[in-house]
């Protein structure tokens, strides 16, 4: 009875002996930061196949070696820069979680090239490693205990071998006194191999190959046993620099120099608050985190997880350069929209631009007005001074003379009230102009700090409009006191 039941399961097993091999890669764009596990195509690979025969041994069955081999094609973005993280391998030994009546012994071999026939393999991956996998020397060392062992229960007549069946998928292992050898896989060449034997030590799930991981020995218990947390190594994540709002970093009691735990992207990321920052771009909120990317990206990849494709970007930009920068992008066909300090396409993101403006023209016009008023008044004392310089003459005083005193003296009268103004300008706008900006925040906002800052180029047309204009008035007046003192027939009309 039991031969017939192995007998079905090896024709079964003949029937459908095609199983599925797949390679993936994880890769790391670096200019987004983005993480993607591409998938290539299957590889069929054949299992051996036992055929049994009536009346005789299996031992003397006949048996059709199996096997596979296949190219995996990655296709990648164009133009795009791509570090490998790791490497996936499932290579199942069963279709279906079919029960395999016979242990095969199992050698795969992989090399990886890009389509302009470089290795990527090599050099760069020695020392990468699986858990479920182990180097060679630990398997070799592994296989001479469990051979030694053996060797000494034959010599004293006793069995060492202990069969342990996996209630969840039936899968078999054999144990030789508690030693256990574990499949082999070696990383330091430019094609990896990979070594074990069914049913007894290769692993049905996925291998992740990839830096910073090694071989992780079944439990004592047995390969089985639910594995002891205290045993299992912590995965060493280096905090990620980040900075925080001031009022994210009261609400979290942090200052800088503290580490902590961030709930972000569906983990949680250990954090180390490195600066304090007014405000995080993308956000009003007043409480906010701003992470770095790499180390972020980093700590994801730990727990197998990936940055999501960013929905904006802010870029600095040489100075005096925003303009032609954000212009450039606004004319792309994959940039849905670009905000920043220009025209056209673009939006404006200087709120008080506008506010700034109005305020320059209305300089503009204070400045005329004030020319206006400077002539003015120098007309009137043309008029009212005139009697003063026919007094001046006959006292001997000469013509330039009076003309540079009168220019000296209007000249001086302006620049001091200039002075004084500037002065005074300064030291209201430095007490209202802030809290004035700040007052425009919204109560849940971010308030972020308005310094007073001279634009300089306006300032100085204006300021020398306004000289050219006074200049204009002083020479004036200062060629009218001349041609007075040079009329010798004015005489004052007394009443």
């Amino acid at each position: 009875m039991a031969r017939q039941v192995v007998d079905e399961q090896l024709r079964a097993a003949a029937d459908d002996r095609t199983v599925p091999w797949t390679v993936s890669l994880t890769l790391l764009d670096p200019t987004t930061g983005t993480l993607d596990v591409v998938d290539g195509p299957t590889v069929p690979v054949d299992r051996p196949v036992v055929t049994p025969q009536e009346g005789r041994a299996y031992t003397e069955a006949e048996v059709e070696p199996g096997g596979g081999t296949g190219t995996v094609t990655f296709t990648l973005p164009e133009g795009s820069t791509q570090v490998l993280l790791d490497v996936r391998i499932e290579a199942p030994l069963t279709p279906r979680d079919r029960w395999e009546p016979v242990p095969a012994e199992v050698a795969a071999r992989l090399s990886l090239s890009t389509g302009d026939g470089d290795t990527v393999l090599g050099p760069a991956t020695e020392g990468w490693g699986a858990e479920q996998l182990a180097p060679p020397d630990v398997t070799q060392a592994a296989q001479e205990d469990a051979d030694r062992l053996a060797a000494e229960a034959e010599s004293e007549g006793r069995d060492l071998v202990e069969t342990r069946v996996d209630p969840a998928t039936g899968a078999v292992w054999v144990l030789d006194d508690a030693v256990f050898v574990p499949a082999s896989l070696d990383t330091s060449g430019e094609t990896w191999t990979l070594h074990g034997v069914a049913r007894s030590n290769w692993p049905e799930q996925t291998v992740v190959v990839g830096p910073g991981r090694s071989y992780r020995p079944p439990p004592a218990e047995g390969p089985f046993a639910p594995p002891d947390p205290a045993a299992s190594p912590d995965v060493t994540v280096e905090p990620v620099p980040v900075a925080l709002t001031p009022e994210a970093a009261r609400a979290a009691n942090l200052e800088v120099g503290d580490e902590a735990l961030v709930e972000a992207f569906g983990t949680d990321v250990p954090v180390t608050v490195t600066t304090l920052v007014p405000a995080v771009p993308g956000t009003l909120a007043p409480r906010a985190a701003l992470l770095d990317r790499d180390g972020l990206l980093r700590a994801l990849a730990a727990d197998d997880r990936g940055l999501p494709f960013p929905t904006q970007l802010w870029a600095a930009t040489v100075p005096g350069q925003e303009a032609t920068v954000v212009e450039t992008l606004a004319g792309r066909d994959d940039v849905v929209s670009v905000t920043g300090p220009a025209s056209g396409a673009a939006l404006v993101t200087d709120a008080t631009g506008a506010a700034r403006r109005v305020f320059w023209v209305a300089s503009a016009g204070a400045v005329l007005l004030a020319a206006t008023g400077i002539g003015a008044v120098a007309a009137t004392l043309l008029a009212s001074r005139r009697p003063e310089v026919a007094v001046l003459r006959a006292l001997g005083m000469p013509p330039v003379a009076q003309a540079r005193s009168r220019a000296l003296e209007l000249g001086g009268i302006v620049a001091a009230a200039v002075a004084l103004g500037l002065a005074a300008g300064l030291l209201v706008a430095r007490a209202v102009v802030p809290e004035l900006a700040r007052s425009t925040t919204a109560v849940d906002q971010v308030t972020l700090a308005a310094p007073l800052h001279l634009e300089a180029l306006p300032w100085v047309v204006i300021l020398l409009t306004g000289a050219i204009a006074v200049a204009a008035v002083v020479l004036a007046q200062a060629t009218r006191v001349r041609r007075q003192a040079l009329e010798t027939d004015y005489r004052e009309e007394i009443r």
